[in-house]
């Protein structure tokens, strides 16, 4: 099936590097790490994808309102509260609470039913692998935002830098880093240190197993031409042979 069966080999080898994991080595961050993973997945199951989904399109919405209201609100409020910052502030604080408390309410109201319309039982189970993803995310936002107050990661202390998790944390903090803005961005990768050796072993399995994919495609073409047609898996020719 294989081109190469050296490149299989070594495809195997790499997957078992990514997949090794030394648990008796978990710290104090780590188990942190996974009870902010399964509480979120927990919570996301309890209330199912539909209106986790439904809850997190409210943000957007809520910053859009408050920056739509903000200009015709905060002369009011300057004018009444006299305090140029605490104006602004409310000018964004009250459409953006007002506006997260209105979809809330509505969100409860609708959501139910489109679940039950559309995902049934399957709402749960998926609510819960968002809900882990998420979780996932609010780590690796702890993170990088703690490399970045801490000017390095080597600053920080010696059990987050132990930890087991550390490693696909600061990997995805570098994925994580090219969807910031420019100076954020910037900022980010300058205080993380390369891409460890996991990184990269996962980036050259991901193109090993497409040259892999590619290469049976190839083996399989090839076949068919020197076969007169005969399938790729030979089912047609062991057929052919019965006959």
């Amino acid at each position: 099936m294989y081109h190469d069966r050296g490149d299989r080999q070594t495809f195997i080898l790499r997957r078992n590097k990514i997949m090794t994991f030394d648990i008796a080595a978990l710290n104090i961050v780590d188990f942190a790490a996974l009870i902010i993973l399964v509480v979120s997945g927990v919570l996301a199951t309890l209330r199912g994808l539909t209106r986790e989904i439904m809850g997190l399109a409210g943000w957007p919405i809520a910053i859009l309102a408050a920056r739509l209201s903000e200009p015709y609100l905060s002369p009011l409020l300057e004018d009444a509260i006299q305090i140029k910052g605490l104006s602004d502030a409310l000018a964004w604080g009250l459409p953006f609470i007002a506006t997260v408390v209105l979809w809330f309410v509505f969100s409860s109201v609708v959501s139910p039913g489109l679940s039950k319309a559309g995902l049934g039982s399957l709402d749960r189970w998926l609510g819960f692998l968002f809900g882990a993803i998420r979780g996932f995310v609010i780590v690796l936002v702890i993170y990088a935002g703690s490399v970045v107050v801490a000017e390095g990661e080597n600053n920080l202390s010696d059990i987050i830098t132990d930890a087991q998790i550390t490693p696909t944390l600061r990997g995805s903090a570098h994925l994580f880093a090219g969807v910031l803005p420019g100076d954020m961005r910037e900022m980010l990768i300058k205080n993380l240190p390369p891409p460890s050796s996991e990184v990269e072993t996962i980036q050259d399995t991901v193109e090993e197993a497409g040259d892999i994919v590619e290469d049976t495609g190839v083996t399989s073409s090839s076949g068919n031409d020197a076969d007169g047609g005969a399938s790729s898996l030979d089912l047609r020719g062991d057929e052919g042979g019965s006959d």
